[in-house]
């Protein structure tokens, strides 16, 4: 009997070999910044560990070490571009169980501020509603994300392109 393959570690993959698909914006020294697609929570970004681990303890302290530090970073680059009255941060795994951190930007007039994320149904509309699959980042949103990300520390070893500067369905 074989294991499920890490649906993340496939999708990280063929970012890789394909050289971006509009939502992974940067690979750093420990992770992945990729964009949430819908934007139901504007500014909802996802920090994947670059290496197939399921829980924060197991990795090697001086990289956890080094993860948590960009982790935090990339999410003071998210409040610094998006002003939020806070930021929420989930590791949570139950059903991509490869470490990755929800950074999820909440503001004054969300429409259940006071809850987490997965408390709201128009949230679960959201995820599962293909058309927000369609709903790419901009260039200049990446752009200026990315130097925020750059900003904050964070060495960012590959930046992708956005979705506009890609060759899909051209």
């Amino acid at each position: 009997m074989t294991a499920d393959p890490c649906g993340l570690c496939t999708s990280i993959n063929a970012v890789e070999r394909a050289g971006g698909d509009g939502f992974v914006v940067a690979r750093t020294q420990t992770g992945y910044v990729s964009i949430f697609y819908g934007q139901y929570f504007k500014g909802h970004t996802v920090f994947m560990a670059r290496q197939h681990v399921e829980e924060l303890h197991d990795l090697d302290p001086d990289i956890r070490a080094l993860h948590l530090d960009e982790m935090a970073r990339v999410s003071e680059a998210i409040f610094k571009v998006h002003q939020p009255r806070k930021m929420n941060y989930a590791a949570l795994g139950n059903n991509a169980s490869h470490l990755h951190w929800s950074l999820i930007p909440r503001y004054k007039d969300d429409a259940q501020p006071t809850k987490s994320p997965w408390e709201d149904e128009g949230f679960w509309t959201a995820v599962w509603d293909p058309a927000g699959r369609d709903n790419h980042p901009s260039r200049a949103y990446v752009d200026e994300l990315v130097a925020e990300i750059e900003a904050a520390g964070v060495v960012v070893e590959q930046r992708f392109p956005a979705f506009d500067d890609l060759a899909v369905g051209r």
